[in-house]
């Protein structure tokens, strides 16, 4: 899953629209496109994005353990959980 892809399934878990998860900190339009991947967002604005819908970021990385972790920790993780 992609930051984006992580994004948009947490703002649809929060029923919110696009707007106000992005309000305040980016327009609703690069939100958008960062969501379908044609942007991509600086730490920064992440962070906030994150902190102001009190989002665990935990949770989040999680979601993106399989898309940016390496294939050699991803089967050392699985041995570990065996």
């Amino acid at each position: 899953m992609t930051i984006g892809e992580a994004l948009k399934q947490i703002r649809h878990e929060l029923y919110l629209t696009q707007e106000q998860m992005c309000a305040g900190v980016v327009t609703r339009s690069f939100y958008a496109k960062v969501e379908s991947g044609r942007n991509r967002i600086s730490a920064d604005k992440l962070t906030e994005i994150l902190f102001e819908h009190d989002i665990d970021i935990t949770y989040f990385y999680q979601l993106l353990r399989n898309t940016y972790s390496s294939q050699s920790k991803l089967k050392e993780n699985d041995l570990i959980k065996r």
